[in-house]
């Protein structure tokens, strides 16, 4: 067990250690922040110009979030994918084969079905 020691002038000495005090009372609410900036939403496939710092661009290119700090855009969060799409249409019947192979002729016979 580690004890907690101070130093007496000529040696270390254990301190004693007493039991916990009683939690204070709660303090007063802190003053409201100031109002931020308003700041842009662009959706396109090319970057904004001018960018200004805070801005949000979704690049329909990539369909990732960036954010621009005064010197560089930044993506903001991983992918942004929305939802799924509908399932397509089933595709055409596709040919199907029956093959067979008589290994005394080593001939290979078939039938295509459509």
């Amino acid at each position: 067990m580690s004890q907690l020691k101070y130093w007496d002038g000529t040696q270390w000495a254990v301190a004693v250690v007493g039991a916990q005090g009683i939690t204070g009372a709660q303090g007063a609410q802190g003053l409201t922040g100031l109002q931020g900036v308003q700041g842009s939403f662009i959706v396109g496939a090319s970057l904004p110009s001018p960018a200004y710092v805070g801005e949000v661009w979704v690049n329909t290119n990539d369909g990732r979030t960036y954010v621009y700090d005064g010197a560089e855009w930044f993506e903001a969060y991983g992918n942004y994918q929305g939802l799924q799409g509908p399932s397509g249409v089933q595709g055409p019947i596709g040919t199907s084969i029956a093959a067979s192979y008589d290994t005394d002729q080593g001939v290979i016979s078939g039938q295509v079905f459509s």
